[in-house]
């Protein structure tokens, strides 16, 4: 007669992604709970907040899970914000929003699969910092021209009230900037804090 052997069960790739998927849509309504919040805070001229939490969600799901995770969590907020962001004019707020979060979670992505051979976690500053400036430099030099561009299509030369073009573009790209540090600034600190790092951009058995 045999007798039957237990094994401890390891967890199956499915119930980690059925894990993830969770954390995923607890991320993103987290960012419609700051909904209400963004539009509390001071914003420039053309409706620009100088500061918005919105997408801090997003980015913690992009540190803890990956890219894939992080950009559906992006994807799912923006589109529920449609419906729930009182500065949507007409879905203006969060698709700039999700087109802007989208470089700081694709160039470190991108850096760190380009190294793989002196691989790094997020977990010292060092890398996080080789991963991130260049993602805050793209996203402050991407947003400007898309701004721009897309306001002339309704308003002209609209910048002209504004104290020029120079002047506008100049601050957009500096508050793209700022928004970019407490984007990957925040997440990242309160994670290290933690010690919750548990996604590793360079490949490892969590990664995307």
């Amino acid at each position: 007669m045999r007798i039957p052997v237990l094994y401890k069960e390891a967890p199956s790739e499915r119930r980690v992604d059925t894990r993830k998927f969770a954390c995923t849509g607890v991320f993103a309504a987290l960012s419609i709970v700051m909904s209400p919040i963004a539009f509390m805070l001071p914003r420039v001229g053309w409706g620009q907040a100088i500061i918005d939490p919105v997408s801090l969600p997003w980015m913690f799901c992009f540190f803890l899970f990956g890219l894939k995770s992080g950009v559906m969590c992006a994807i799912v907020g923006a589109l529920a914000l449609f419906f729930f962001d009182p500065t949507a004019i007409p879905f203006l707020g969060p698709i700039w929003k999700f087109i802007a979060t989208l470089p700081l979670m694709i160039v470190p992505y991108v850096l760190q699969r380009s190294f793989r051979g002196q691989r790094k976690e997020f977990a010292t500053f060092r890398s996080y910092a080789l991963a991130s400036i260049p993602a805050i430099i793209v996203r402050a030099a991407m947003m400007p021209p898309l701004v721009l561009l897309y306001f002339s299509l309704f308003f002209g030369s609209w910048w002209e009230f504004h104290g020029g073009l120079v002047i506008v573009a100049a601050t957009i790209s500096a508050l793209n900037a700022l928004q970019s540090v407490v984007d990957i600034g925040v997440p990242w600190a309160i994670l290290y804090a933690t010690k919750r790092f548990l996604y590793s951009l360079g490949g490892s058995s969590r990664s995307d």
